[in-house]
């Protein structure tokens, strides 16, 4: 044995400690993506490691037959391991390669083992000649199969560093492009180390730097894959998706540099891949309440105006900081072009003002002079049916007039968000009771089961079920209406309507409610999360064109003014948080109203 042969032989053994260990690694994480091909891989250099080891140790003959199939083994291994991870890579998912797909793939590694076993009949894989010279190191003579086990070894190589180059490293940039050149600087170190197995190289003998080239190949692409998820932070689908979508993308790193952008980045900007390496503070700089903002904060949705070619266009800029890996490892800027969306609400808040200044001034004003001379007319007048018809104008304008509130009151209502306050619900049904007996007389309104209950609800709550029972005394069609009001918890045996004769009235009538939800909630007993408010009555029912409108929330006839109150109803039960739901039936028409019940109820 040459001198430095027992140290270096033991030091290529150490270098089986890493690889178990990063083999190990990727038998524990086998979830994670990319882990199968890398540990095929390192399974090929740990074997190869070992065996390598162990020849330098003791170069027999005995030792040579024993293990260098298993050196052949290794190699085959560490190649294929190469092609399945490339390919997972580069494909964005999990390959399902099935037994025959495995079994294309080992024919020739398992064709070699079984000619290696046989070898003393054909001498195929290795020659009679090979030796242990008199120093202790092997001299083989390879067969004629080898070489193909090596073109078969090496066009897998080649095949999957092709595959990377043209179908990944020419299109990428950015991120995605480092991520290959990790993947190809591990795969060129790989083959450099190999490359002593079959040339001479200007070192001892007994060197082979095959095990130290694949200790770092492995290494790196260990690192790789767990340390920086390498195969998560591929861009899914990078040139249908992000180079697709019209929102402008932009990825700049921690030293406020740009990584990478899209096409509608480059077109907004009239940049092009030549700017990919430029500062953050120069590449946002014609846009400088951005550039302001983002030197400021890593992380804020904003919108910002700016001038192109004399016409303004509005953004949404969204800007989000990337943690792959690490905190904070880069930042995430998208824009996205929100002009017309911008043109359609300015748009909107014209119309809304023309239509409450109409609605507050002309339309009111016009009531009341239709209402005063009317007034004058059925004073003035001796014929019956003239002072009739004069007092049925002012009845049709007071109707009108308080149609126009509710449409009031439902653009005070449709400009609310999460605006909410606390009502003591049996003063305010006592409160809206004694308002609907004032206005009509004849009405017989009943209330059941109602006590100090808290409700959290939308401020215009009262409206809302003002025209619940309005609804029901004013589209009665007998004599002396009755209106049912009662109130439970949700969920509870009660949540039916006390009905016409004092008992349970069942709901097995026609039933519409907003977007198909049950009314009913799932909150029972005596938490009292919700609470239920029916509202009875004995009219002919709502008609089910208005019901439908309210399910499928689109415009419908108002007749009446009907609609208009149960347009507001509605959008205020659903601001509150509740639901709304109709029943109706041969008895009349049953509403329900599901309200969450305060918690912060004021002393």
């Amino acid at each position: 044995m040459e001198p430095g042969q027992f140290v270096v032989g033991w030091v290529v053994l150490g270098t089986t400690l890493p690889l178990a260990a990063m083999c190990w690694l990727t038998y524990r994480h086998s979830h994670t993506p990319g882990s199968r091909g890398l540990r095929i891989t390192l399974a090929g250099f740990l074997c190869w490691n070992v065996v390598s080891g162990l020849l330098i140790l003791r170069p027999t003959t005995t030792t040579f037959s024993a293990l260098w199939g298993v050196h052949l083994f290794a190699a085959n291994l560490a190649a294929i391991g190469w092609a399945v991870m490339v390919l997972e890579y580069t494909r964005r998912r999990r390959l399902e390669i099935g037994y025959r797909g495995w079994g294309l793939l080992f024919a020739i590694p398992i064709c070699t083992q079984l000619l290696y076993a046989t070898n003393t009949w054909h001498h195929l894989v290795v020659q009679p000649t090979s030796s242990v010279t008199a120093a202790g190191v092997l001299e083989i003579d390879h067969g004629g199969w080898f070489y193909v086990h090596a073109i078969y070894n090496y066009g897998v190589l080649v095949a999957g560093t092709a595959i990377l180059l043209v179908g990944d490293l020419v299109r990428s940039a950015g991120i995605h492009r480092r991520q290959t050149f990790v993947l190809l600087a591990g795969m060129v170190i790989a083959i450099g180390a190999s490359v002593g197995f079959l040339v001479p190289l200007p070192l001892p003998s007994y060197v082979d730097p095959a095990p130290f080239g694949f200790l770092l190949t492995g290494s790196i692409w260990t690192y790789a894959v767990f340390r920086h998820q390498l195969f998560n932070l591929v861009p899914v689908a990078r040139r249908t998706a992000v180079e697709t979508i019209p929102d402008a993308m932009i990825a700049i790193d921690v030293n406020g540099v740009v990584v990478d952008l899209n096409g509608a980045a480059m077109d907004l900007f009239d940049a092009t891949k030549a700017d990919i390496g430029s500062e953050a503070r120069v590449f946002f700089g014609q846009y400088p309440s951005l550039l302001e903002r983002f030197s400021r904060e890593r992380e804020f949705d904003a919108e910002i105006s700016v001038v192109d070619d004399g016409v303004v266009r509005h953004f949404s800029v969204t800007v989000t900081p990337v943690d792959y890996g690490g905190p904070g490892v880069g930042t995430i800027v998208i824009l996205r072009d929100v002009t017309s969306l911008k043109s359609r609400q300015q748009e909107l808040a014209l119309l809304q003002r023309l239509f409450s200044r109409v609605l507050r001034h002309n339309l009111r004003t016009d009531l009341q002079y239709i209402r005063g001379y009317a007034e004058e007319i059925a004073d003035e007048a001796d014929r019956e049916d003239v002072v009739s018809h004069a007092e049925t104008i002012v009845e049709r304008a007071d109707e009108l007039e308080r149609t126009s509130q509710k449409a009031r009151r439902i653009e005070g209502v449709i400009g609310t968000e999460d605006e909410h306050t606390v009502f003591d619900l049996e003063s305010l049904l006592e409160r809206c009771v004694d308002d609907l007996e004032s206005s009509y007389p004849g009405v017989d309104v009943r209330l059941a089961n109602v006590e100090s209950i808290w409700v959290r609800a939308h401020p215009e709550l009262g409206s809302a079920v003002e025209n619940l029972l309005e609804n029901a005394a004013v589209h009665a069609e007998v004599a002396a209406p009755r209106v049912d009001v009662s109130v439970a918890t949700a969920g509870s045996d009660h949540d039916a309507a006390v009905g016409r004769d004092g008992v349970l009235a069942g709901r097995d009538g026609t039933s519409a409610d907003r977007d198909g939800a049950d009314a009913d909630g799932d909150d029972a007993g005596a938490t009292r999360e919700a609470i239920e408010l029916t509202v009875a009555d004995d009219g002919p029912g709502i008609p089910l064109d208005e019901l439908e409108a309210l399910r499928s929330r689109r415009e419908a006839p108002l007749e009446h003014g009907s609609g208009a109150g149960l347009w507001l109803t509605d959008w205020v039960i659903e601001k509150s948080g509740g639901d709304l739901s109709f029943e109706v039936t041969d008895d009349g028409t049953v509403a329900t109203v599901t309200l969450p019940v305060a918690t912060d109820v004021p002393e």
